[in-house]
């Protein structure tokens, strides 16, 4: 006879965060409590959930009177908190079950690092670019002043920590290469990469195949050769048809993000950076 798979709900990790579960008020203890008033013993209501949202629940089990049922938090179990909620957020956009699994406490800290960098990239996404114009750059700014969209490649984080099994993935993964296959067909040259390897309902092997034989590899790297080039060669020397300065503010941090995600760290401190940035900006109402 199988197994029975474990099954985890909201209670269960409100008791990995490290909530009471023992003291008792009206017959239910304080981990029952939290997992049904702030997420209604529900894991998908973590999507809607906020930062200020979950506070003021906090503030509201602080404020109760002994009698009422007072609820006290240590400031670690609160991040637990909100670490999980980041850890929920992930689980379902990744098309993952989070019953299957117990919520991953030990990694509290890189939860909600990862919850940061998502509010300042929606956050950045919203800016324009008008906020960096060249009269606003001096020698004390900071480069985080200047750099609006700091995290280019969030988005590839999901893409990266989508697991590749499951029968989701082996279905994406035919129709990646029915999809590729379709729209090589007549060049000829693509389709003999594909048809030098094995590639058997397997799309993601038919595009790495593709992108290695046109983009190269290593640092033969068609786009670490141009984001190089760029951050050598370019400039800005005033508004222009073809380089105004919201195109050279995109095209310069494009090429320090693709440098970062080739070297998988990053290549040029921010005194680097705002150093190169001096000597670029050569418009003559600047200097």
């Amino acid at each position: 006879m199988a197994a029975v798979p474990p099954f985890f709900t909201v209670h269960d990790d409100m008791v990995i965060c490290g909530i009471d579960n023992v003291t008792l008020f009206q017959g239910r203890t304080q981990t029952e409590r939290i997992a049904y008033k702030i997420f209604s013993d529900d894991f998908t209501t973590t999507m809607d959930s906020t930062i200020d949202k979950l506070n003021e629940e906090f503030k509201t089990l602080t404020r109760l009177t002994i009698a009422q049922g007072q609820i006290r938090l240590m400031p670690a179990i609160k991040k637990n908190i909100r670490a999980f909620i980041q850890w929920c957020r992930d689980e379902i956009c990744m098309g993952q079950d989070p019953t299957t699994t117990p919520f991953p406490v030990v990694d509290a800290a890189k939860l909600l690092r990862r919850m940061k960098t998502h509010e300042q990239y929606v956050y950045g996404s919203k800016l324009m670019s008008q906020q960096a114009l060249p009269q606003d750059f001096t020698n004390n700014v900071q480069w985080e002043d200047w750099n609006t969209h700091p995290h280019e490649d969030f988005l590839e984080i999901y893409i990266n920590m989508a697991p590749h099994i499951g029968e989701a993935y082996v279905m994406d993964n035919a129709k990646v290469l029915v999809l590729l296959s379709k729209f090589i067909v007549g060049n000829t040259e693509a389709e003999a990469t594909l048809q030098a390897i094995n590639i058997a309902g397997n799309g993601r092997e038919a595009f790495n195949a593709l992108r290695t034989h046109y983009e190269g590899e290593g640092i033969l790297a068609s786009d670490i050769v141009e984001a190089e080039h760029t951050i050598k060669e370019l400039c800005y020397i005033g508004e222009k048809p073809k380089m105004n300065w919201s195109m050279f503010e995109r095209m310069l941090k494009k090429a320090y993000a693709a440098c970062n995600k080739h070297e998988g760290r990053e290549v040029h401190s921010d005194a680097m950076k705002l150093r190169s940035l001096q000597s670029k900006v050569t418009a003559p109402f600047y200097n």
